[in-house]
């Protein structure tokens, strides 16, 4: 595989590789760094690919060993997944290698998210980018626990709520 291929193939997979980056360390600005590594590494080994194979499940086991170097040498301990999570992560996210539904979805859940509040943006940020608790987001915005439960169900429900609409009517 020469350069070029190496970087349209690892430009097309991105979000894959990136997703099982942050599968392994929790830690959206620690997958930057991972994936910068990855390139390097797929880079490096072109030419050891067999390109009668598939890109992502060799792309995506160089991301896997990489991101648990990083979070080994980073001492990040927040999932502690087996090798046989590890696995299962890592066959959904090559199993969805040519799956349209999960892209459409996913480019449905981006025009979603673009229409949430601000407010309620930023509590969705805190729990599911940051990994804040509820007890934690409560105290942040000042409402108990229970409201903020409440209103973490009721803003997933609307989000897969969009998310269906835009999927019958795209």
């Amino acid at each position: 595989m020469n350069t070029e291929e190496v970087i349209a193939n690892f430009s097309k997979e991105y979000r894959r590789l990136w997703a099982m980056a942050y599968s392994v360390c929790r830690d959206h600005h620690l997958c930057d760094d991972i994936l910068q590594e990855v390139s390097i590494t797929l880079m490096k080994k072109a030419d050891d690919f067999d390109s009668s194979k598939a890109f992502l499940p060799w792309a995506i086991g160089i991301t896997r060993i990489q991101a648990l170097r990083f979070s080994q040498k980073r001492h990040l301990d927040k999932l502690n997944l087996s090798a046989e999570s590890l696995d299962i992560i890592e066959s959904q996210i090559c199993e969805n290698y040519h799956d349209d539904i999960l892209e459409s979805r996913l480019e449905s859940l981006k025009a979603c998210l673009s229409k949430v509040s601000g407010e309620n943006y930023q509590i969705l940020k805190m729990k599911y980018i940051k990994g804040e608790s509820a007890r934690s987001i409560a105290k942040i915005i000042g409402r108990s626990e229970t409201a903020t439960h409440s209103l973490l169900q009721r803003l997933r429900m609307s989000l897969q709520k969009c998310i269906n609409s835009k999927a019958l009517n795209p």
